[in-house]
């Protein structure tokens, strides 16, 4: 594996494969109202374990037709949709469910790696996940012809809808038509033509990328196009034993050995989830702890 150090704020801190259901639902390509929803009671103490002297869900990332795990707790997916997501002060931290969601000091790497799939104007991008608009603006910036962007939350949705108004009134926009989707992967990828894409971004969160994700990732590309997904860990020498599972699985999803290049792996310092301590702009500081990477860029082959 390529080793590079960075510093990066990761999406989210902790990897495991996630085994998912599909959820029915319309998709929705405007912010409607959304009713109200009971997030779901926390997990009984016995799913969580001691984690670096933090208590973390055991079951990260692993979601079904109705709920997702979260860092620290369970959500339905309901309320996930209807959570606030609320800035920062400083304007450097997404939080939702006081977990840290998406953090500018990301950019610098978020921008390698964009550089990696969208390698010239003219091409037909999907986001999972919008955030803080980082990926998104580094996407506009190099063009493309068409780029969609899909989105779970309706505050973050209502912000992506902004983002498109500004970004095709502006001058300064290459011309590449936005396309913001409403609703979370599983609904809104099987919508899609097969050999329609030239490359997938995928960081919403939780973000765990599935089998059934991966599948599908590979059905949505043209002959070269690529995808690529971030895994974490605080640990170094958790690094070759993550990388293995995660071939395993994309063998198992249907991606050959001349597709699945050694991934980038990326070493940097971040911020810890602190939940509202985050936006408190005279509150005490976050501690901050090493982070390693695993960043895989998938190429589609011709057959």
């Amino acid at each position: 594996m390529e080793r590079v150090g960075t510093k990066k704020r990761p999406p989210y801190c902790k990897y495991q494969e996630m085994r998912t259901g599909l959820l029915s639902a319309v998709l929705l390509f405007v912010v409607g109202c959304l009713g109200a929803a009971e997030q779901l009671p926390a997990p009984p103490l016995e799913i969580f374990h001691a984690y670096d002297g933090m208590q973390r869900l055991d079951s990260f990332g692993d979601t079904n037709e109705t709920h997702l795990h979260l860092s620290y707790r369970t959500v339905g997916r309901d309320a996930y949709m209807a959570a606030e997501a609320v800035t920062t002060p400083d304007d450097k931290m997404l939080i939702m469910f006081d977990e840290v969601v998406m953090a500018r000091d990301e950019t610098d790497a978020i921008a390698e790696y964009i550089g990696s799939l969208v390698t010239r104007p003219g091409l037909d991008v999907l986001e999972v996940g919008f955030g803080m608009a980082i990926s998104s603006s580094l996407v506009q910036a190099t063009g493309c012809a068409r780029h969609t962007i899909v989105e779970a939350n309706a505050g973050i949705m209502k912000r992506l809808v902004d983002w498109r108004v500004e970004r095709q009134s502006s001058s300064a926009a290459p011309g590449c038509v936005v396309v913001p989707v409403f609703g979370f992967w599983e609904d809104a990828l099987g919508r899609l033509r097969d050999a329609s894409l030239d490359a997938i971004w995928f960081d919403p969160h939780p973000s765990t990328a599935t089998v059934e994700f991966v599948q599908e990732a590979r059905r949505l590309l043209r002959p070269g196009g690529r995808v690529s997904f971030f895994l974490s860990t605080y640990h170094e020498e958790n690094v070759e034993p993550m990388w293995t599972l995660e071939r395993a699985k994309l063998l198992e999803a249907g991606w050959r050995e001349g597709e699945i290049a050694s991934p980038r792996v990326f070493q940097g310092t971040v911020v810890d989830d602190c939940g509202h301590r985050h936006l408190s702009s005279d509150g005490p500081r976050c501690p901050r702890r090493s982070m390693w990477y695993i960043i895989p860029v998938l190429t589609r082959g011709r057959h």
